[in-house]
């Protein structure tokens, strides 16, 4: 496989179609790899500490990590604690997607109890228990927008975790 990676790359430096990189050291910290194309096409990865931003000149990025929740449609709950490395974000041209898990001492029904509020009506819900573990989902359609959150309590972690995730149609 290697040796087809290698000729694959040796006959795009020949032809005329090898990338160029340009990696720079930002003001704020942060590292920046650039690649461009002979086709003037741009995509740019820009990492700090745990978080990594991939975007390219189509205005599609995603971004992974970090320590802050991105847009999720719905308020976070207060008390819930990000779990490090859980975010994931992406855009494109025509939709917008998140996802971050959290974590809190909180029971599963009292953060069941603030999102049946926070999300009002028509909302799926499911709640199930199974060998000292609890589960209680909810899911929200709203025109374009779609809302799903996990709710879990294990037997083996004494702590809730809870899932959010957001999708948003843009076109």
């Amino acid at each position: 496989m290697v040796r087809y990676a290698v000729a694959l790359v040796s006959i795009l430096t020949i032809i005329g179609c090898t990338p160029s990189v340009e990696t720079k050291a930002n003001a704020d910290g942060s590292k920046s790899t650039v690649v461009r194309n002979t086709n003037g096409e741009k995509s740019t990865i820009t990492q700090k500490g745990d978080k990594a931003e991939f975007s390219d000149n189509k205005g599609n990025a995603v971004v992974v990590g970090g320590d802050k929740a991105p847009e999720l449609g719905v308020e976070v709950m207060p008390g819930l604690e990000l779990e490090k490395g859980s975010v994931i974000a992406a855009k494109t041209d025509d939709s917008s997607s998140a996802v971050a898990m959290f974590k809190t001492e909180k029971s599963v029904d009292d953060v069941a109890a603030f999102y049946r509020a926070k999300l009002g009506s028509g909302v799926s819900e499911s709640k199930a228990a199974s060998n000292g573990a609890e589960t209680a989902t909810f899911t929200k359609e709203d025109g374009n927008k779609t809302i799903s959150i996990v709710i879990v309590k294990g037997q083996s972690d004494p702590k809730t975790t809870v899932n959010i995730s957001y999708n948003e149609k843009l076109k």
